[in-house]
C-alpha cells in the first residue's frame, strides 16, 4: 500500500489482512471453479464415519497426497460435508510476520504484503488458464 493508507502498526495490518482475507478467498475459488481447480480437505474428526461424501465420488475424483485428500471444488460446494471440510485460506501467523519485518523490511510494516493467503491445486499446469 502507498501513501496515506499505509499500514503504521502491525495490529492494522491484520486488521486490514482480516478483511482482505475474505474478498481473496472469494476470488481464489472463483478461478479454480473456472480452472476445475482442487481444494484440501480437512481431516475427518475421528468422532465422524469415514467420510461418507468421499464414498459417492469416484476414485478418479479424489486425489490423494499422502494422507491429505483433495476434491474438486465443484464437488465440494456440491456436498454439505465436504464444503464443511474445505481448508480456509489463513493470515500470515504474528510470530512468522515480526521475523520477516525485522529479517527483510527493517520494522516497515507497510512492506509486508503477504499477510492474507489462499491456495488452491490444478492437476496441471496447462490448467492455469
Amino acid at each position: 500500500r502507498h501513501g496515506k493508507d499505509k499500514a503504521l502498526s502491525l495490529d492494522t495490518l491484520f486488521a486490514q489482512a482480516a478483511g482482505a482475507q475474505v474478498e481473496l478467498d472469494a476470488k481464489v475459488r472463483a478461478w479454480a471453479l473456472e480452472c476445475g481447480g482442487l481444494v484440501e480437505l480437512l481431516p475427518s474428526s475421528s468422532a465422524a464415519p469415514a467420510a461418507p461424501s468421499l464414498r459417492r465420488l469416484s476414485q478418479q475424483e479424489v486425489h490423494r497426497r499422502g494422507r491429505i485428500e483433495f476434491v474438486k471444488l465443484e464437488d465440494a460446494l456440491a456436498d454439505e460435508q465436504l464444503a464443511a471440510r474445505m481448508k480456509q485460506g489463513k493470515l500470515k501467523g504474528w510470530k512468522r510476520a515480526i521475523e520477516k519485518l525485522l529479517r527483510c523490511y527493517q520494522g516497515d510494516v507497510g512492506r509486508l504484503l503477504d499477510v492474507s493467503r489462499s491456495s488452491m491445486v490444478l492437476e496441471r499446469p496447462a490448467d492455469v488458464i
